[in-house]
């Protein structure tokens, strides 16, 4: 086995052209993760798991750091949540890996969003009361 070999995935990986997205609502964020790609055919699933919560007054982390393509659509989309969280005072945090955030700086918007790069460098959350403890909800 080579050492050049890339590291076996936990996850199962997506048919092409697939999106998976789950939220896990936290005290004061909520926190969205896609996995697979955010294109024209995928962008109304990740736009609508978000609009969902966009009326919460909470920051948003979005995390795209098992994105594997990003369309125009997909940064298109990212322009709303920016607008939105401006608009309504909320913080946006842009979580990328290597392939988002090379499109980011193509299109020139790495400046446009607070962005960190995965593996996420925080610590787990501190354990909160049954009734706030994070709830994760496929969507």
């Amino acid at each position: 086995m080579s050492s050049d070999s890339p590291a076996p995935s936990l996850r199962s990986p997506l048919p092409p052209g697939d999106l998976h997205v789950t939220v896990v609502q936290q005290p004061t964020r909520v926190v969205v993760t896609a996995r697979g790609e955010l294109d024209l055919n995928t962008v109304a699933r990740l736009g609508s798991a978000v609009a969902g919560h966009l009326g919460d007054r909470q920051d948003l982390v979005l995390d795209l750091g098992e994105l594997t393509f990003i369309d125009s659509t997909g940064l298109r989309l990212l322009l709303r949540f920016r607008k939105h969280a401006a608009d309504h005072a909320t913080g946006l945090l842009v979580v990328t890996n290597e392939r988002v955030r090379r499109i980011l700086e193509l299109a020139g918007m790495t400046a446009l969003f607070d962005c960190v790069d995965r593996p996420l460098p925080y610590a787990p959350p501190i354990a909160a009361p049954a009734a706030l403890a994070p709830v994760e909800q496929p969507v």
